[in-house]
């Protein structure tokens, strides 16, 4: 078994954004992981709303939201998601629904 985890940040405006892909469009992963996201929403104020999604596939050939979850105002702790078995075709999101873009910080932790 390896863990990796991949640590990195980016401004979330209105377009959805992929953090495997570290861009607005996606990059599904195929490799079998239990995987968990941790999120710093840190930089959040009052009146902001933000939008994680956790895609995966019953199979490789559609993705579709697995775990979807909402941040709104001020954030003193970390998101955490639940771990969950992925493989088939994987990925995460952030999307500003409401306020202002804002940096977020996040960590791709898989087991692979």
């Amino acid at each position: 078994m390896a863990i990796t985890i991949t640590n990195n940040s980016a401004t979330i405006g209105v377009t959805e954004y992929f953090l495997f892909a570290n861009s607005t469009t996606a990059s599904y992963q195929t490799a079998d992981a239990i995987l968990q996201v941790f999120i710093d929403f840190v930089n959040m104020i009052a009146g902001d709303e933000y939008l994680v999604k956790i895609y995966e596939g019953a199979d490789v050939t559609n993705a579709r939201v697995l775990y979807s979850a909402t941040r709104v105002g001020v954030q003193s702790e970390l998101f955490v998601s639940p771990a969950f078995v992925v493989g088939n075709k994987y990925e995460v999101s952030v999307d500003k629904i409401a306020g202002t873009d804002r940096i977020i910080l996040w960590s791709l932790r898989s087991v692979t």
